[in-house]
């Protein structure tokens, strides 16, 4: 099996994880911006009751676009920065330089996903009731009415830069990321081994990838809250450290990790396919 096929059959078992855990980005989203002390559960209960079951997979092609334009180019760029590694010093990266290559190839993954993030954050947090105007030609100044109108309406409003609105928290995200699944994959797979005394290798790499994705979870989730606030407002003149210190004042400390739960079961989820088609393609060769 060659890099290039199977970079694309993870991007398409990503994408196809996509359609399982999209409610649960929606619920993240939600839990996130809501004022209230609510549970996942809850906020599903108001969701369903409120909007219907739709709202669950609102802005799903905004998130299909996004693994497909944040995962491709991350693999793609990894796969040449790898290629040019083992060029030059005969062997593949590992330790720090492999660290490296991960954290370069994180941070392209982001910034050509970032566009495509905007919009599914908004069509998320907005919701896909009807305008209130009931006009049903989405003419409401913060309603969208799909992805491609989504884009048309920033681009339109904001200008093209709009589309990149919070690109330095993505990409703050993206090498935190990057760092923990690559420079601590092997540590806490032997800690989990040790631990569980578990031999079967798919046990153990679904095992790892839970340990995995509750610490990335655990120190990212602050970034991404930031990072939605600050990518669904449309002021200009609001900082990201501005909408920070609001967090902190209106919400504590503890509010940077509104929406966790969530956020943990959809990271566990993505990790432990990745990590299942990793150690399979090494069974393979």
């Amino acid at each position: 099996m060659s890099q290039h096929v199977y970079n694309t059959y993870n991007l398409i078992k990503i994408m196809a994880a996509t359609l399982f855990v999209h409610p649960l980005d929606v619920l993240k989203i939600r839990l996130q911006i809501s004022p209230e002390r609510v549970t996942s559960v809850g906020m599903a209960h108001q969701m369903l009751k409120y909007e219907g079951w739709p709202a669950l997979y609102c802005g799903l092609t905004a998130g299909l676009l996004r693994q497909a334009t944040y995962t491709a180019a991350r693999l793609a760029t990894y796969e040449a920065l790898t290629k040019r590694y083992i060029r030059n010093n005969k062997k593949p990266p590992e330790g720090n330089d492999k660290i490296l290559v991960g954290v370069c190839a994180g941070l392209v993954g982001g910034l050509v996903g970032n566009p495509s993030e905007v919009v599914l954050v908004r069509r998320m947090a907005e919701g896909c009731l009807p305008c209130p105007a009931k006009c049903g030609r989405g003419c409401c100044p913060s309603g969208y009415l799909g992805t491609v109108d989504g884009f048309r309406k920033i681009i339109c409003s904001e200008g093209f830069m709009g589309l990149f609105r919070g690109t330095t928290l993505t990409l703050l995200r993206s090498v935190g990321v990057s760092i923990v699944h690559i420079g601590c994959y092997n540590e806490i797979r032997e800690y989990v081994k040790e631990r569980t005394g578990e031999k079967d290798p798919d046990t153990l790499t679904m095992y790892t990838a839970v340990a995995l994705s509750f610490v990335t979870a655990l120190l990212t989730h602050p970034i991404d809250v930031v990072k939605t606030f600050f990518q669904i407002s449309r002021s200009d003149c609001i900082t990201q450290r501005a909408v920070f210190n609001r967090v902190i004042r209106t919400k504590g400390v503890f509010g940077l990790w509104k929406g966790f739960t969530p956020y943990f079961i959809r990271m566990a989820i993505h990790t432990m396919i990745a990590l299942l088609v990793m150690e399979h393609l090494k069974d393979y060769k």
